[in-house]
């Protein structure tokens, strides 16, 4: 009896990967599950479930013989539990749960060993180490004990399979991301909308939950304001957050009490017009008029573009931009030059272009004023009319100019030379 007691215990040193190796001896199963994450350094349990969506644990483990042994997988569920070596189906089992009659740890001539111990009704006794999951993928049945692990999640799945299964379904919750909800703006509830503002700020306000609750929310990297809903629940607030021209994007991040992450990233568009030419303003020029391109950037249905009331030359751009062309009349002086972005509903966006047009160089062309002085002065027409025909006017000749000058005295070759000289 003592050799084959010794002969046992040297196979199972075998079994381990070292010939002088021991086992140690280890408490009793935990009160409660121990639960390991899934990976190829842990033993699991792995939470699966079955064509009806019923749960099973799946352990990776090492069964052993009597001087060798075989690893696969021992599935436990509510009903049945069994073991699929991968390289040895003889040693495969398929027993009802409720035949089991003792999980415990084995103990051998009184030595507590680190393996789990199962007995069924049918009088079969089955031992098994709780391994890595890498060794059993890589068939590695001389393994050290760094490949070994606890026994009691072994017998934990099958003495308290309820309490393993609802542990490992909390800790799947639990790795869920924060959920974010968003409120303002109203584009941004809709998943995949592009945001439209006139302004250089947005307003971004919404919900974030999750179970282990909220620690932080950064909107762009800066923090947002909270305000606690429930105990999972925050709503978060962020004014001012700038927005660049054309198309940049918000980024929203929640961090929970766990540390788990989610973001929403939203693309803005900021709604307003880009002057192409002049490529700068105030602008100076001393042409009569000015040449102006620039594009409506951001509207959803432009109708058309005005500016000082004229409209302008419109072409579309694949990305939905509208590009706009317009001639300009100028004064001598300053110029503000009003525009209008013009919706399909009728609503306008202004905007405005200062340009000053530079007074020739030499003699100034006459005035209104300095030509109806002159006949009231007495001067001849035909003195006046040589004097606009060198210089010329700055004004065209309209209805009302045109009496005016009559009134003072004015004639029909004056005011045709006025009319042929406006520079």
């Amino acid at each position: 009896m003592r050799t084959r007691a010794l002969a046992l215990v040297v196979a199972l040193s075998l079994l381990a990967g070292s010939a002088a190796a021991q086992f140690a001896t280890k408490s009793p199963a935990p009160s409660t599950p121990a639960v390991s994450d899934p990976g190829g350094e842990s033993g699991g349990p792995d939470l699966i479930t079955d064509a009806a969506g019923n749960p099973i644990l799946k352990y990776p483990v090492g069964h052993q013989h009597a001087a060798s042994g075989c690893g696969g997988y021992l599935y436990i569920s509510k009903d049945r539990i069994k073991f699929e070596p991968k390289v040895d189906p003889a040693h495969a089992f398929d027993y009802a749960r409720a035949d089991l009659t003792v999980a415990q740890q084995w103990r051998f001539l009184g030595t507590a060993m680190q393996e789990a111990e199962f007995k069924f009704r049918n009088g079969t006794t089955w031992h098994f180490f709780h391994l890595k999951k890498r060794t059993v993928e890589g068939n590695n049945m001389r393994f050290g004990w760094s490949e070994v692990l606890d026994f009691s999640p072994l017998v934990n799945g099958a003495t308290r399979f309820d309490e393993v299964v609802a542990a490992l379904q909390a800790q799947q919750k639990s790795k869920e991301p924060p959920a974010i909800s968003m409120v303002e703006p109203a584009e941004a509830t809709i998943e995949g909308k592009t945001l439209t503002t006139s302004g250089s700020t947005l307003r971004m306000r919404g919900i974030a939950s999750h179970q282990s609750g909220i620690t932080s929310v950064l909107v762009n990297g800066q923090p947002a304001v909270l305000r606690q809903l429930t105990p999972q629940t925050f709503e978060f607030t962020a004014d001012g957050v700038a927005v660049g021209s054309g198309t940049s994007a918000v980024v929203v991040l929640v961090m929970g009490g766990d540390h788990s992450e989610s973001h929403k990233t939203f693309t803005v568009m900021r709604r307003g017009v880009r002057m192409v030419e002049p490529a700068y303003f105030p602008f100076e020029t001393g042409e009569a008029t000015v040449h102006l391109r620039g594009v409506a950037a951001g509207f959803s249905d432009v109708a058309r573009v005005e500016i000082n009331g004229a409209p302008a030359v419109l072409t579309r751009a694949d990305s939905g931009d509208i590009e706009f062309r317009s001639e300009a009349p100028l004064n001598v002086g300053d110029n503000n030059l009003q525009g209008y972005v013009i919706g399909a509903n009728g609503t306008r966006e202004p905007f405005s272009l200062a340009v000053k047009r530079l007074p020739p160089s030499g003699p100034q062309p006459l005035g209104e004023k300095e030509i109806e002085k002159a006949l009231e002065d007495g001067l001849p027409p035909t003195r006046i009319m040589a004097l606009v025909n060198k210089y010329g006017v700055d004004f065209p000749l309209s209805d009302e100019i045109e009496q005016r000058l009559r009134h003072a005295g004015a004639d029909d070759a004056l005011l045709l030379a006025i009319a042929k000289a406006k520079k």
